[in-house]
C-alpha cells in the first residue's frame, strides 16, 4: 500500500466510526480519552479492564457539570438508559408535534388568505363616486 492510500483508508474508518459507531469503534475513542487524560500509553489501556476504563472517562465527563444547570440533559440520558424505546419514542412525538404546527400554521394562513379577500371584496363593492368633485359640507366655517 502506497501512504496516499493508508491514509485514505483510515479517513474513511474514521468517517464509518463517526456516522455509525461500533462498539470496537467506541471502545477505542473511551481508550484514547483515558489515555490523553491520565497519561497512560495507548496499548497499555487497551489492555485494560474496559469497566474501569470506561467508568472513569465518563465520571470525569460529568466531573465539570453542573447538576442543576444540566438537569435537563442528565434527565435525558438517564431516560435513554431506562427505556431503550426512548429515542424512538421522542422522535415520534417531535413529529407528530411538528405535524400539528404545520395543520394550525396552515390552517392560520388560509383564514389569514380569507380575511383579506373579504377586505379587498369590501373595497371593489363601494362604486366609484361619479361628479369628481369634493363635498365640503362636513367642514365648519370658522368667519
Amino acid at each position: 500500500m502506497v501512504f496516499n492510500d493508508i491514509l485514505i483508508y483510515c479517513k474513511m474508518r474514521a468517517i464509518e466510526s463517526l456516522l455509525s459507531p461500533t462498539e470496537e469503534s467506541i471502545w477505542r475513542s473511551f481508550s484514547r480519552a483515558y489515555s490523553e487524560r491520565w497519561h497512560v500509553p495507548l496499548p497499555q489501556v487497551r489492555a485494560m479492564d474496559p469497566l474501569e476504563v470506561i467508568g472513569e472517562v465518563l465520571e470525569a465527563r460529568y466531573e465539570d457539570v453542573d447538576a442543576f444547570e444540566e438537569i435537563e440533559g442528565i434527565l435525558e440520558d438517564i431516560y435513554k438508559i431506562e427505556s431503550p424505546q426512548y429515542e424512538v419514542n421522542q422522535k415520534a412525538n417531535m413529529k407528530a408535534f411538528i405535524k400539528n404546527i404545520e395543520k394550525r400554521e396552515k390552517k392560520r394562513l388560509e383564514a389569514e388568505k380569507k380575511k383579506e379577500e373579504k377586505r379587498i371584496a369590501s373595497f371593489r363593492k363601494e362604486p366609484p363616486k361619479k361628479g369628481g368633485s369634493v363635498d365640503f359640507s362636513g367642514l365648519k366655517n370658522d368667519k
